[in-house]
């Protein structure tokens, strides 16, 4: 994919099966990350675990450091990441359109909850339940720079389009293919991405209102007004503050998912991006 779109881990926690980390191997990470923050403390309900490690928008070299610096004498355990995915944007105002864009056409595989918007951040399902944070939310925004593989923005930097799926929990990153500081080292972002994010195309309204009646068992052979008005009242039962979101309104029809046409992310970006 093009250089411009930026892959990487916004923030990585690990933990260690030893309660100490050498004061010069956390002065080593800070060089290749924003923040590191080591708790000593045991996790809980399980004495193995001894050390907390959090870092902060680590480079592939940050990482490596740390598997280098642990060796083979000290056990480290992923429990939580968040994988991200952004595109800088010249402009304030471009990177909000990107979101919309991406919002209007993105479905998010295995998560089941409808998107909601807090302030200016989109959440695809709520952030935490009874026992906490849940295993996996996916979240939108467009109004910060990225700060993604240690990099330092500096004040008045554009914002840009920032994607990231937040995983909880060792048995949800193992499904993902995360247990150890190496599958983070060689994590297949783009892969991960292609798999996971779906895009769609929605047809020209006549089109779509007729796939609507159709689903719903109503007859489709009906004039042209009144299937864009079909088409018209769905979209606006799946949008909110007057942007479409394709996440939620597949939920609610997941039979049309199979008519609509899937577009690649190299398409999504040429269509929207480099338009």
């Amino acid at each position: 994919m093009k250089s411009w779109v930026i892959y990487g881990f916004d923030r990585v926690t690990v933990w260690l099966d030893h309660p100490e980390l050498l004061l010069a191997v956390i002065n080593l990470l800070r060089a290749h990350c924003t923040r590191v923050v080591v708790s000593f403390e045991q996790m809980p309900h399980n004495a193995r675990w001894k050390l907390k490690v959090e870092i902060y928008q680590p480079t592939v070299e940050c990482l490596v450091r740390l598997a280098e610096a642990l060796g083979t004498n000290i056990a480290a355990l992923v429990t939580y990441v968040e994988i991200a995915r952004d595109i800088p944007a010249r402009s304030r105002s471009r990177a909000r359109q990107w979101r919309n864009s991406l919002l209007q056409s993105a479905k998010m595989k295995s998560l089941h909850h409808p998107v909601r918007r807090k302030l200016t951040t989109w959440y695809y399902g709520p952030r935490s339940d009874a026992n906490g944070r849940r295993s996996k939310v996916l979240v939108v925004y467009a109004d910060r720079p990225s700060k993604l593989n240690n990099a330092r923005p500096p004040t008045g930097t554009p914002p840009d389009l920032h994607t990231e799926l937040r995983c909880t929990g060792s048995a949800v990153l193992a499904d993902l293919g995360i247990v150890t500081l190496d599958d983070l080292i060689h994590f297949d972002h783009q892969k991960f991405w292609n798999e996971h994010l779906c895009l769609y195309r929605l047809p020209k309204p006549t089109d779509l209102g007729r796939l609507l009646a159709k689903i719903a068992g109503t007859d489709p052979n009906v004039s042209g007004s009144a299937l864009r008005n079909r088409s018209a009242k769905w979209r606006k039962e799946h949008s909110k503050v007057g942007i479409f979101i394709m996440h939620n309104a597949l939920r609610s029809t997941p039979q049309l998912a199979k008519y609509l046409r899937k577009v690649s992310f190299p398409e999504w970006l040429q269509e929207t991006v480099l338009e």
